[in-house]
């Protein structure tokens, strides 16, 4: 086995291990840049080989103008951190995407997400009490519930273009619709709902299969009284979440930051770059939501290269594979989550696989 693949491997499962402020590097990016380093050549060869590379690399460059634009003119370093990061997440994507296609690749990687899951589940009872919104080892209960909705459409994803059946995949998707329960995310509740309901219906044997393991689950649960339904304040809180008895404040087009496009359009035309909300825009936030930053702050051509890249995915897809990335824009529209590498992979993953299933179609 290549000695990539274990640096792979040995990176899902640290992933999950915050250690430093959000929006900085963490222990994982330690082994991303090792496999950017060694794989140099997949990552020049692969940079325009498709629409959907083809425009991530123009509008990861068109973010570092912006920045390099909005630093030289204002001197905050924090405007230019983002689009290296893009720059970072791309090339990362870069050096992993030619390994799809290879089943040692896929095995390795079922195996690996599979004990990540499990480990921070092992783990999860011995952390501190965290309040209604469980964030395990992440920095917050979002980053949660992105790492686990990305594993849920990305193990589902890579199933499509694995040639075996096994029960490894109908388990990660228990545990990382269990995590997304743990987090309270609203839209990745939503997100993993529209998913089982998708899945259940897929086929007979989905629906069998996972009947049985929630059967067994309930079982368990029942017997041994493991969970309190009626005094369980995390059951309770993620209920109230959804049905919206638990609206926090943010939740208005102003607390989100959308009202920042109305106030400053005259950002659209080459984007306000990322960083300095406080100062320049008199905001103690962020955009809440992946779409709009990128109008906002890389402007029409930056957010016409964004959206150009995921019609390369969305183009000539099957219904299922449209669900998926669905299901991921309905969360990216919550919530600012495009710093994130595994996202980016997340999204390569769904392009290969409706690249491999247009290959595999009979003609």
């Amino acid at each position: 086995m290549k000695f990539s693949f274990y640096i792979w491997m040995f990176y899902l499962i640290i992933l999950p291990f915050y250690v430093m402020p959000s929006g900085t590097p963490q222990m994982a990016d330690i082994l991303g840049v090792l496999l950017v380093a060694i794989h140099i050549k997949e990552i020049v060869i692969s940079a325009t080989k498709n629409d959907f590379f083809r425009y991530l690399i123009y509008f990861t460059f068109y973010t570092l103008f912006v920045g390099i634009f909005w630093f030289a003119y204002l001197g905050d370093p924090e405007l230019i951190q983002s689009p290296i990061n893009y720059l970072y997440c791309f090339f990362f994507m870069s050096s992993i995407f030619s390994y799809f296609k290879d089943p040692q690749f896929i095995k390795i990687t079922m195996y690996a997400i599979l004990i990540s899951l499990s480990l921070q589940m092992a783990l999860w009872p011995f952390i501190p009490y965290q309040g209604a919104r469980v964030q395990l080892f992440f920095n917050n209960p979002n980053q949660l519930a992105l790492w686990a909705l990305c594993l849920l459409i990305f193990s589902s994803a890579l199933s499509l273009v694995h040639n075996k059946k096994t029960i490894i995949f109908p388990i990660i998707y228990l545990l990382s619709s269990f995590a997304i329960f743990l987090s309270a995310s609203r839209s990745a509740l939503v997100g993993c709902f529209v998913f089982w309901i998708v899945f259940f219906f897929k086929s007979k044997r989905n629906f069998i299969s996972i009947s049985l393991i929630l059967l067994l689950l309930i079982m368990f649960v029942v017997t041994t009284e493991a969970i309190n339904f009626e005094d369980s304040p995390l059951i309770n809180y993620a209920i109230n979440r959804l049905s919206g008895e638990n609206i926090s404040s943010d939740s208005s087009l102003g607390g989100r930051g959308y009202d920042r496009i109305l106030d400053f359009p005259q950002y659209l035309v080459l984007g306000a770059g990322e960083g300095g909300v406080e100062y320049r825009f008199d905001s103690p936030i962020e955009l809440h939501n992946t779409f709009l930053t990128m109008l906002f702050s890389y402007g029409l051509l930056g957010f016409f290269f964004f959206l150009r890249s995921f019609y390369a995915i969305a183009s000539g897809a099957t219904k299922y594979i449209l669900i998926l990335l669905l299901i991921l824009s309905m969360h990216l529209n919550a919530h600012m989550s495009f710093r994130v590498p595994l996202l980016w992979m997340t999204l390569a993953l769904l392009f290969y696989a409706k690249e491999y299933l247009k290959a595999s179609k009979p003609t």
